[in-house]
């Protein structure tokens, strides 16, 4: 796990000449280092300047070894190693006292402590621990994240249990910062992120490569926010009393609005944290928005496909009972990729950053009954009528998620696939640079990879033996397609 990012602080003692810094700049980026902060402190160590450096445990160590020769590193007893962090809490009595109970528990030597008030409502408690047993100091840190939001200031530590514990650490306060997460929201963050790290270094992987992918995905996605929202939209009209509009946002997870003169139907309703530019961009679509009957069709109950089921609060939902078991359990428990820890740590990162709030299933409409818990291929379980067309309703085997739905009309031919079918896997969530990032993240993103398969091929026959030259294929991601 060379490759993997950490930060080092080195104790300089450099001479007292013009470019003794710049020598030691050029040392460090010669070995792809980057220097994060400086720290000099007159009063407490006039002839002391700490450098904090982030790169690889291999480049950090030959930054050691070449500091070290030109004399620039502290001779000195050793120091044990020491992390520093800050723990922010509300400003209320008491607030510090389970802190200390888990240093009481675990036994913990402390370096120091101090304590600021942070504009009167929060406190931050910056306290330093000795490295003793790296293993224990993780333990420690991950409990008290586990009450309140923890920031790493300094590390000088050298062991990785503590290196990923950093890095989702560093990767949850640069996440709250990017979307402005309230406390609770990014101490979720951390614990979810501590889940993933977990699983995957169980498996021998490293969660470096995972959290750079989050981080990446996080700046993309926050960056299309406001005016830089601009989905690709096309209308066509399907029937005489239909015209058919895709809203498609550039990370995919499509919206598909049939309209007539006075009822609109939503097939899937998108990504929540965009929730209010699409609130924006419906409303001006359809002028007579608030006073025109809505319904909403849920192929799956993937987060990137419900993120206005909340939103639109006048409209009833047809679901299958699996993605309707999927929506109230997601309240509490939103593992429904299965028991893959990895998933369950994802889909709740994922839920945080999409800002998803599941809807009252008071609204639910289920769509089959006596549908079996488990079947091969596509079933068909209903049909579902809208204007001048009707749906035959058809239920996959739960290969990409339980509950999922595909949509199909004949005459005139369309079907709504959700994620079951792709016309492009390589481009099937739109940008390419979130495509890149998000075909990493879900590279296993089926419950079931060959029921998946198998459902696939079921749709593709289905397609191929419709008369005529097929229909309009409208994926989860993606443009609208032909066979």
């Amino acid at each position: 796990m060379t490759d993997q990012l950490a930060n080092r602080t080195f104790a300089t003692k450099m001479p007292d000449r013009p470019g003794a810094f710049m020598l030691a700049s050029r040392i460090i980026m010669k070995r792809k280092g980057n220097i994060v902060r400086v720290s000099y402190n007159k009063d407490d160590d006039p002839n002391t300047l700490f450098v904090e450096v982030r790169a690889s445990s291999d480049d950090l160590d030959d930054i050691e070894r070449e500091l070290n020769s030109v004399k620039y590193l502290k001779e000195e007893e050793p120091e044990r190693e020491t992390i520093v962090i800050n723990i922010r809490m509300k400003d209320e009595p008491g607030v510090l006292y389970p802190v200390l109970e888990i240093f009481d528990r675990y036994d913990i030597n402390l370096s120091y402590l101090n304590s600021n008030t942070d504009n009167g409502n929060f406190q931050n408690f910056k306290i330093g621990l000795i490295i003793e047993k790296p293993e224990i100091v993780k333990q420690v840190i991950d409990d008290i994240c586990g009450l309140y939001q923890v920031n790493v200031i300094n590390y000088t530590g050298r062991d990785n249990i503590l290196d990923n514990t950093v890095s989702y650490i560093h990767l949850g306060n640069e996440v709250q910062k990017t979307f402005n997460l309230d406390m609770e929201t990014t101490i979720d963050f951390v614990r979810e992120s501590k889940r993933i790290s977990k699983s995957l270094l169980s498996d021998e992987k490293d969660p470096g490569v995972i959290f750079n992918s989050i981080r990446l995905l996080s700046d993309l996605v926050s960056n299309r926010k406001g005016e830089n929202f601009k989905p690709t939209i096309t209308e066509q009209r399907i029937t005489e009393n239909i015209v058919l509009h895709a809203i498609e946002p550039f990370c995919g997870s499509n919206i598909y609005i049939m309209e007539t003169e006075k009822e609109l139907l939503f097939i899937d309703t998108g990504f929540g944290i965009y929730a209010d530019e699409t609130m924006d961009l419906i409303k001006e679509m359809f002028p007579n928005f608030y006073n025109m009957k809505k319904t909403i069709l849920l192929t799956h109950a993937d987060i990137y496909h419900c993120g206005l089921l909340s939103t639109i609060d006048d409209a009833d939902i047809y679901l299958s009972q699996k993605s309707a078991d999927v929506l109230v359990d997601t309240r509490n428990n939103p593992n429904y990729k299965g028991d893959n820890v990895f998933y369950l740590g994802l889909s709740r990162l994922s839920r945080i950053l999409s800002e998803f709030v599941p809807p009252q299933d008071v609204r639910f409409k289920i769509l089959g009954e006596n549908v079996p818990d488990k079947h091969e291929g596509l079933l068909m379980i209903d049909k579902f009528g809208f204007s001048d067309i009707e749906f035959e309703v058809y239920e996959g085997n739960g290969g990409h998620l339980p509950g999922e739905l595909l949509f199909l009309s004949k005459c005139p031919g369309i079907v709504f696939t959700g994620d079951i079918f792709s016309k492009d896997d390589k481009s099937v969530y739109g940008d390419t640079a979130v495509n890149n990032i998000l075909t990493e993240l879900m590279a296993k993103d089926d419950c079931d990879s060959d029921k998946a398969r198998k459902t696939l091929e079921d749709v593709n026959k289905m397609i191929e033996d419709l008369d005529g030259d097929g229909p309009l294929i409208c994926n989860g991601h993606g443009p609208i397609a032909k066979p």
